[in-house]
């Protein structure tokens, strides 16, 4: 049985990772589960129906065939009683024709006439009074024989008699149950007909929802292509929701960077009055106190500026090119730290099936924070692992770090480049995991091939956190 994790995110229990199922599978595995029963019991209403009707019809004719024995039997001028004219079909004189009768003396139970297709077999008659009491019954007098007998007692000129005809159905059910398998295959074509068509018919009428998933995944890849005109009323609510929802956080997340950006230059000039206030400050203790707060908040500006330009343009819902954006962003960074450093990599051709813009914020900073401590070798790989996972490997050939204080680089505002010009502010690498988190990731850090650190991220596109 399959399991799911659940995460509680703003009072709601929602699943980490949900179980997908075809819709068009349902449909056509329902339709089998309606029509194949319908179709059994149909069968056998049929069944049951042309049985009840080949029996009434086969009695009906045993007992005017009876009505015809008892209107011929006389006695002859020696007062001995038999059959007299031709009232009865010729089938009853062939023998083992299929068609039987005996009538015997109800007192004695001596046999005074019988059918010659009887021949030497001899058959129990039952003793009936003539108060219109019949018996009926089937009787499986051989493996080729099924008999079904109509027994009646009668009585004529003051004398009672048993009557006992039959009839061999055999025949008759061998044609039945011949059409009955002509019907069963009849209705298994007809079935497999209409599931065919069904087949057929809703593969047309998902078309306009691959036309949708055709548009979505094309977005992804970074083709403006616009949603389908034709959109089914069933689902033109959720695919509103999507466009309506892709909006409000390219919106959002537009402002929000605009906003940081604003803020960042709005900075600038209160932290060039505040260097001309610290070169103008004569005490050597506040002049450094000064200096130090200047230097952090500058530095705080231009990470954030450096950042905002390593992401670029949002593109929610936007899948990761490896490809498309690796090149472009080796070449921002030669030109944010105005050095060149000798770059290899391995990247994948196809697409990430990751977010391009939260790829950016962690492949960027981690790369904006090789490139700055570079010396002037910088690596990228990417592997691709099984169950979906991904390993993103980051070298450099700097001066590294030591062992026992990769722990404490993933701490928020923790920063070991106190001394180095244009370090971060101790947010970058937090922020890496966060996302790496989301994704049901890590980050680890060791010694690296080059030299310097080795910066190792591990990322799962089928465990997808929700926060």
């Amino acid at each position: 049985m399959a399991r799911c994790r659940i995460r509680r995110i703003d009072n709601c229990v929602m699943p980490e990772s949900q179980i997908t199922y075809s819709l068009e599978r349902r449909l056509v595995k329902h339709l089998l589960l309606i029509v194949l029963p319908m179709l059994a019991v149909m069968l056998l209403l049929i069944h049951l129906g042309m049985n009840s009707v080949m029996r009434e019809f086969v009695l009906s004719r045993l007992q005017h065939d009876a009505d015809d024995l008892i209107s011929s039997l006389e006695k002859d001028q020696n007062n001995r009683w038999q059959l007299i004219g031709d009232g009865l079909p010729g089938f009853y004189d062939r023998a083992l024709s299929g068609h039987y009768f005996q009538v015997a003396l109800f007192d004695s139970g001596d046999i005074v006439a019988r059918s010659r297709s009887l021949w030497d077999l001899n058959v129990p008659t039952l003793q009936l009074t003539p108060q219109g009491s019949v018996a009926v019954r089937e009787y499986p007098f051989s493996d080729s024989q099924n008999w079904l007998i109509w027994q009646q007692g009668f009585s004529k000129q003051n004398q009672i008699f048993s009557l006992w005809i039959a009839e061999d159905i055999a025949p008759l059910r061998y044609r039945l149950y011949r059409f009955e398998a002509l019907l069963l295959l009849a209705g298994l074509i007809l079935v497999t007909i209409i599931y065919v068509l069904q087949r057929i018919l809703i593969k047309r009428g998902f078309d306009s929802l691959r036309l949708v998933r055709d548009s979505l995944e094309q977005q992804q890849n970074g083709n403006d292509v616009p949603l389908p005109a034709l959109i089914p009323l069933e689902i033109k609510p959720l695919v509103d929701s999507i466009h309506n929802l892709l909006q409000q956080s390219l919106t959002r997340i537009n402002r929000s960077r605009t906003a940081l950006g604003n803020l960042a230059h709005e900075l600038k000039r209160p932290l060039q009055q505040l260097n001309l206030y610290v070169e103008r400050t004569v005490d050597p203790v506040q002049k450094k106190i000064l200096l130090d707060i200047h230097q952090s908040m500058l530095h705080l500006v231009e990470t954030q500026l450096r950042r905002a330009r390593i992401a670029g343009a949002p593109s929610p819902g936007r899948c990761f090119s490896p490809q498309e954006e690796i090149p472009a962003l080796v070449s921002l960074l030669e030109n944010i730290h105005d050095k060149k450093c000798s770059f290899s990599s391995s990247i994948p051709k196809v697409n990430l099936p990751f977010d391009r813009d939260d790829m950016l914020e962690l492949v960027g900073n981690l790369m904006d924070n090789a490139w700055r401590h570079a010396h002037g070798k910088v690596s990228l790989v990417f592997e691709e692992k099984p169950n979906q996972q991904w390993i993103i490997l980051i070298d450099d050939d700097g001066d590294g770090v030591d062992e026992s204080q990769f722990n404490e680089m993933l701490q928020r505002g923790a920063r070991l480049d106190e001394g180095v010009h244009g370090a971060g502010h101790g947010i970058g690498l937090a922020l890496c995991e966060d996302i790496a988190a989301s994704y049901g990731g890590n980050i680890r850090f060791g010694k690296s091939a080059l030299g310097g650190l080795n910066v190792q991220v591990s990322l799962s596109s089928g465990n997808l956190s929700l926060d």
